[in-house]
């Protein structure tokens, strides 16, 4: 997805901008677009998300995504499974996840896919982010940087886990389905010949937790 934008810049439906667009302001400009053509409800719903997702309790734009913030709270979340603190917390903080990211907004099919784009937006973000992320490429005591297919295979692993594992083992897969399916297209938007990766890693995944 947004590689499509890099290849096309210049994007005359504001719709399409809004999704592909991973800017707070630039997604505020088209979505000004889109409330002056129609206050639908699901661009009311964008512009709810919009506002969780950059804006501060004082309604001020603070240059922080809040929504990725969620994102790397479930990554976290992730690692504290089998913590000492135990499946108990691990829970609360999900469930805490749940309610930042808005999913009780989607009453209807329309708004459903409104978060569903959304999300796959977010998931693009953060694989952009890994891609560029020196650190995260690196091999052991940060020499070297790993090939291009153990880095999408880390970045599937990752994802995964995020999205998909930690839901399961909380048991809110139903809640997040719509994070989980985001996450698998949002995957395959930025490698769309890597499907058999994403299947590998969520396969080995969920055999060694026995998922």
């Amino acid at each position: 997805m947004l590689e499509k934008r890099r290849e096309a810049p210049i994007i005359d439906n504001w719709l399409e901008g809004y999704n592909l667009s991973t800017e707070a302001e630039e997604k505020r400009q088209y979505l000004e677009q889109g409330l002056a053509e129609e206050r639908s409800p699901e661009n009311l719903l964008r512009q709810k998300l919009w506002e969780k997702r950059y804006l501060d309790k004082s309604g001020h734009v603070t240059g922080a995504d809040q929504f990725m913030a969620q994102w790397m709270e479930l990554s976290y979340q992730k690692d504290q499974l089998n913590s000492f603190f135990g499946r108990g917390r691990v829970e609360k903080r999900v469930r805490k996840v749940y309610e930042d990211l808005m999913f009780a907004e989607g009453t209807t099919e329309a708004l459903c896919h409104v978060l569903y784009l959304e999300y796959v937006n977010l998931v693009s973000l953060y694989i952009m982010l890994c891609q560029k992320d020196k650190n995260y490429k690196s091999l052991l005591l940060g020499i070297g940087t790993m090939k291009e297919e153990n880095l999408i295979a880390k970045i599937a692993r990752d994802v995964y886990g995020s999205a998909c594992v930690v839901p399961k083992m909380c048991g809110l897969e139903e809640e997040f389905s719509l994070l989980s399916r985001a996450a698998k297209d949002g995957f395959l938007l930025a490698f769309p010949r890597e499907s058999s990766v994403w299947t590998g890693a969520a396969e080995q995944t969920d055999k060694e937790l026995g998922l």
